[in-house]
């Protein structure tokens, strides 16, 4: 995700995007759904980043609201066969790739005060949910989007929690 103002978001950019969030979901899904057994199930990463506007990248977060689109695309054409197809929305995560933004820059660290478990979700915290997911277990769900991102979407939009709890 690298910051760019709309306006100077060019076609490359959205070639780009779309080539490194959706075109690998959608040739994963067309192709590999038809040839999968009854009762099979599928399990894609999207991103809350999907669910909102950001001011961080232009074309990620679209890329990934089509990709929770064609989850349940594919759940609608495949679902008369059992098969299952939902996928997951991180939030903050402490991977690979944050750890190096973090020792780049320790300003960085205060993002993990926004989720409400005030703090970043480790990798295996987004693995569960998708084992999940793919078992039996999580038979009678299809077509679906679960957030993974420690609370951080039902954060106050308007600041006004965060006056309230300056004063505990």
């Amino acid at each position: 995700m690298l910051p760019a103002e709309i306006s100077d978001y060019g076609l490359e950019q959205w070639d780009a995007d779309f080539d490194i969030n959706l075109r690998h979901v959608i040739l994963a899904g067309s192709r590999l759904a038809p040839q999968l057994p009854d009762g099979a199930s599928m399990v894609f990463v999207s991103s809350v980043a999907g669910s909102h506007g950001s001011l961080a990248s232009p074309g990620y977060g679209p890329t990934k609201a089509a990709l929770e689109v064609w989850v349940k695309q594919l759940a609608a054409r495949y679902g008369r066969r059992g098969i299952r197809v939902n996928a997951v929305a991180p939030g903050l995560f402490l991977s690979p790739r944050m750890s190096e933004r973090l020792a780049r820059d320790p300003a960085v660290a205060k993002l993990a005060e926004r989720p409400l478990l005030a703090r970043f979700g480790r990798p295996e915290e987004v693995a569960t949910p998708i084992a999940f997911l793919l078992s039996p277990a999580a038979g009678y769900i299809t077509a679906s989007t679960i957030p993974v991102e420690g609370g951080g979407l039902s954060q106050d939009s308007t600041g006004l929690d965060s006056m309230v709890l300056t004063r505990d």
